[in-house]
């Protein structure tokens, strides 16, 4: 009965889920009625969630069915957008949408005479903050992230005390390549690795270290690139064009550089707003870039490939759970 049912743009019935404390605390409504009167279905007959502290497609409309289970659920938002749409949803005006700002909103109901309302800024947990609130899980988070920065950190910390203390061995400006080339592409296939695992673990905390990990991965391109044209070339940058065209990896490994380049700089909410679905486009050039990382090693190592072939391995195997995923989602949208 309800128009659009037929498309597939949504795996039907639709789903969400709220957590047992969230269900239980006293903003969380499952209501039966609008101003006195029982529910018009455009509103959600029979019965319809209000979650007052969440973004709207949080309230789920027209409930026919309560499941409880022992795992997070996958919600129908959250398998059909992930980039875009979490499981717990919290209205947070500090984190743009990817496609547009959630700096400010308009009311509903006009100002006085007005047809409209003005535009306001929207407040933490939509005015609730001190309702649903836990001021731990915002210290957990900086824990977190400034763990990730000490660990991401650490290897190019290394190489510097390595330097300073000639403990790089006969050629240190070897060592110093292939250190800081060896750590753009790890951090650059655990970035390619946090949308598998948080489609495996269905937990949406890997994404928010994605974009961390591939500036880092950036950084560590940058330095490899750096170490290259000042230390091993010299004097010498007029080489480096006929480096470019004749010797294949260093092709594919500059190749790779310059596009990491407009990645990193449109990884911000400024340019997510301005770019809007073309940010997702954009940004799927990570896949090309893991590809060309993983090719410029291997023709790099001259005699043993083993590591490289594992990187390869890790990243086909990466590529192959993506894939997986797809086909599962689109076999579940022909079944409606």
């Amino acid at each position: 009965q309800m128009p659009g049912m037929a498309y597939n743009s949504i795996d039907w019935p639709y789903r969400e889920g709220l957590r047992i404390d969230e269900a239980m605390n006293p903003l969380a409504i499952l209501a039966t009625g609008l101003y006195g009167k029982a529910m018009p279905k455009q509103n959600g007959a029979p019965l319809r969630l209000v979650v007052p502290w969440k973004y709207g497609f949080k309230s789920i409309k027209s409930i026919v069915r309560i499941d409880f289970l022992e795992k997070m659920p996958p919600t129908s938002w959250n398998m059909l957008q992930p980039e875009e749409y979490g499981f717990f949803s919290n209205v947070n005006p500090a984190v743009d949408h990817p496609r547009w700002s959630q700096a400010s909103e308009r009311r509903i109901a006009g100002n006085g005479n007005a047809l409209f309302a003005n535009r306001i800024a929207p407040l933490p947990f939509n005015g609730y903050a001190a309702q649903v609130a836990l001021k731990r899980i915002d210290w957990t988070w900086f824990s977190l992230k400034f763990a990730a920065h000490v660990l991401a950190l650490f290897p190019v910390s290394l190489l510097v005390y390595q330097a300073l203390n000639n403990q790089l061995g006969a050629d240190p400006v070897a060592e110093l390549t292939h250190g800081t080339g060896e750590w753009a592409l790890r951090l650059l296939l655990l970035s390619l690795a946090m949308t598998p695992l948080r489609l495996i673990l269905k937990k949406s905390w890997p994404i928010r270290f994605r974009r961390l990990i591939g500036l880092y991965a950036f950084f560590y391109a940058c330095l490899h690139f750096s170490v290259y044209l000042f230390l091993d070339l010299g004097s010498y940058w007029s080489q480096i064009g006929a480096d470019i065209i004749k010797r294949p990896f260093i092709t594919v490994g500059f190749t790779a550089w310059l596009l990491l380049i407009p990645l990193a700089v449109t990884s911000n909410q400024w340019m997510m707003r301005k770019l809007k679905k073309n940010w997702l486009k954009l940004h799927k050039l990570v896949y090309v870039i893991g590809i060309l990382g993983v090719v410029h090693y291997y023709w790099l190592v001259k005699s043993d490939v083993r590591e490289p072939l594992m990187y390869a391995g890790i990243l086909l195997l990466l590529f192959g759970i993506r894939f997986w995923y797809r086909v599962k989602a689109s076999k579940q949208l022909r079944k409606v």
